[in-house]
């Protein structure tokens, strides 16, 4: 900054005909020689400005980059269990305030450890970012997708009826075996999932107990739903009820 006070009181001087002591009085032959020292002063510091401005935009891209990996899971790129609580304690008390319904869908690949044993890691690994890519692709930009742990991964949907998450799970879980996870000697590997739904909603009397949610209790809710589809043989949807 020095460097440009100075500059600007040389051209201010230069403009105004004034000068310090260390500047004297221009004749025509020396104003070629001043023109030609501001040009470079002025070179030198827009080079210095661009260099700063460079350096500004890696820490930017840094810290973006820094707080992008924070918040996602490294190998699928869906948001990470701790995002996930964060974002599903706000929407849930959002949706306490203007009394709109809110589902949590927890989902399971059935027998996963079997294709890690049999396949290998990698494949496993591959089952799951083509998973997940399958699942962000059929979602709504208002859901929130996110790796719960292992093969289990959560889905959180703000403004929606019971219905409408069942839906929603049974349109996975379709989707789901439809589709093949991974190829394998030119064969198609595919899988199930087991999904576990539940839901707060305002409307719906009893619906939750005392009719106010948190996060772990719907997830807990989530679970149980989870556990009936698998205990009833797995490839299905279970809505959790309170009765």
């Amino acid at each position: 900054m020095d460097s440009l006070h100075r500059l600007i009181e040389i051209i201010d001087d230069i403009a105004n005909a004034k000068y310090s002591n260390d500047i004297m009085p221009l004749t025509v032959d020396d104003q070629p020689e001043t023109i030609r020292r501001i040009a470079e002063a002025v070179g030198m510091m827009m080079v210095r400005i661009e260099a700063r401005e460079y350096q500004l935009e890696m820490m930017v891209e840094k810290l973006t980059s820094l707080n992008r990996d924070a918040i996602t899971d490294p190998l699928t790129k869906t948001f990470n269990r701790r995002f996930f609580q964060e974002v599903a304690e706000k929407e849930i008390e959002r949706a306490k305030q203007y009394n709109t319904g809110i589902s949590i869908i927890l989902i399971d690949a059935d027998y996963f450890k079997n294709i890690n044993d049999r396949y290998g890691h990698l494949t496993g690994d591959q089952v799951l970012i083509n998973l997940t890519d399958l699942y962000r692709k059929n979602i709504r930009k208002t859901d929130t997708l996110a790796r719960f742990g292992g093969e289990e991964f959560v889905l959180l949907m703000t403004e929606t009826q019971p219905e409408s998450a069942l839906n929603k799970a049974e349109q996975l879980r379709k989707m789901t075996a439809e589709k093949a996870m991974a190829v394998i000697d030119g064969k198609e590997l595919k899988i199930t999932v087991s999904l576990g739904v539940a839901n707060w909603c305002p409307d719906i009397e009893n619906w939750h107990p005392d009719n106010a949610a948190t996060v772990n209790e719907l997830l807990g809710c989530a679970d149980k739903a989870l556990y009936q589809s698998k205990e009833s043989g797995r490839n299905r949807v279970s809505l959790w009820e309170s009765n």
